[in-house]
């Protein structure tokens, strides 16, 4: 079975290390052998974007290293908003999109930060939620109003940067607002909407990035076995799977090590297609046949195991409303 060793306990088979230096999704899976075909070249411009993207956000994270080096480890995560860039989206049209780095807020340098991008409308929808819910843990923090003039003024983003930046802070030390259903979709409804887009074209080679960073994300804020991190990682597990992508196997294994501890009713509808992925996928006899024991014992317990949709399709119902096939 699956043994965890890094950053949540999750091996990083995608956003590896090569030579002490970071190496990008959408680099790694190009240089799969098996995505190496006329019919699944990436989309130059969205690389190319993505790559700079994430390379700039990474060296703004880089700038801090020495306060986040000196910062107490009793914080596990730290949110930092390290930009804002103008997007003009058409002649009359343009936002600002604030870059986030998530990183493991220890005296340890983190090698594997998430990087996820948020406009202005996204943390108000984010901070008029909670607040809503929770007014008593706002008393002292003050949003920053819309602007109907200066909104693209240096000083204006700055400002909101470093206020957004404090307010996701606020709730990561705070529990009921980290676990709350807002802030979870604030983290991962944007990436996951977008993935769903290629799921149901089947470019699977596009989603599995995007809900891997989102995994990954999930993890760092909350704990393995947490809903909405196992929900994740059986999306990522389902892509992989009908990509025939090479970490499949790995990240079946890690999600079937995670769901020995899990009894949440709702996770639970995963499980038996989720055995199935890891018996198909299992090279290992002995592998298959603790996947086959703990089929035949679901079994004799009166728990169905046959006739059940695929993971793709229970999980992306789960989490979408509905499957790629409808």
């Amino acid at each position: 079975m699956a043994t965890e060793t890094l950053n949540n306990g999750i091996e990083p088979p995608i956003l590896a290390e090569a030579n002490g230096s970071f190496k990008e999704p959408l680099a790694i899976i190009r240089e799969n052998s098996c995505l190496k075909g006329d019919n699944k070249q990436m989309n130059s411009e969205i690389n190319t974007y993505i790559q700079n993207w994430i390379s700039n956000a990474r060296k703004e994270y880089e700038k801090r290293l020495p306060s986040h080096r000196s910062r107490d480890s009793r914080n596990l995560v730290k949110f930092e908003v390290v930009s804002g860039r103008i997007l003009d989206v058409d002649v009359d049209r343009k936002h600002v999109a604030y870059t986030i780095v998530v990183t493991n807020d220890s005296k340890e340098l983190d090698r594997n930060p998430n990087v996820i991008e948020r406009r202005y409308t996204d943390f108000l929808d984010l901070y008029s939620k909670l607040r809503h819910t929770f007014p008593h843990h706002f008393t002292s923090f003050n949003f920053p109003k819309k602007l109907f003039i200066r909104n693209f003024a240096p000083e204006s983003i700055t400002t909101r940067r470093l206020a957004f930046e404090e307010l996701l802070n606020l709730i990561d030390q705070q529990q009921a607002l980290k676990e709350s259903g807002h802030f979870i979709s604030f983290l991962q409804n944007r990436e996951l909407l977008e993935a769903k887009v290629w799921i149901e074209s089947n470019r699977f080679d596009q989603a599995i990035p995007l809900v891997e960073n989102t995994f990954r994300l999930l993890n760092k804020v909350h704990t393995d076995r947490h809903p909405a991190v196992l929900s994740c990682l059986c999306l990522l597990v389902a892509c992989c799977d009908a990509y025939n992508y090479y970490c499949a196997t790995y990240f079946a294994e890690l999600a079937l090590h995670r769901y020995e501890a899990v009894s949440d009713a709702d996770l639970l509808q995963f499980y038996v297609p989720l055995l199935y992925v890891c018996l198909q996928r299992y090279q290992d006899s002995a592998a298959k046949v603790y996947v086959e024991e703990r089929l035949i014992s679901m079994k004799r317990r009166g728990i169905n195991v046959a006739g059940h949709p695929s993971l793709l399709d229970i999980v992306m119902t789960a989490i979408f409303g509905s499957s790629p096939n409808k």
